[in-house]
């Protein structure tokens, strides 16, 4: 049975290097996103999606550009790991999966 979460994200971004880049995710998975930004960066390049949550705290995933689309506005990322508040992260991709 999938837990409907009590949490919504209120922000997502993108850090690459010491930059935080805004991004809004078209498909998030648990293995994969996909995030429009304004600039996206190299491919293969090491990076963090960051999910700030509407009751505070936040989820890191470290993840790696797969590929980039329309112009350089459509980054691709493999996601490789979760860290910081990682329950509100799985009880919220589950209670969207199974709607």
């Amino acid at each position: 049975m999938v837990r409907p979460s009590n949490q919504i994200p209120a922000r997502f971004s993108l850090r690459v290097d010491n930059d935080l880049l805004p991004a809004l995710p078209v498909h998030l998975s648990g293995h994969e996103a996909a995030l429009v930004v304004d600039h996206a960066p190299r491919l293969e390049r090491p990076v963090r999606l960051l999910v700030d949550w509407d009751g505070g705290g936040h989820t890191e995933l470290a993840a790696s550009v797969r590929a980039v689309d329309n112009d350089g506005h459509l980054t691709h990322l493999d996601l490789h790991g979760v860290g910081g508040d990682w329950r509100p992260f799985l009880e919220w991709l589950g209670s969207r999966a199974s709607a």
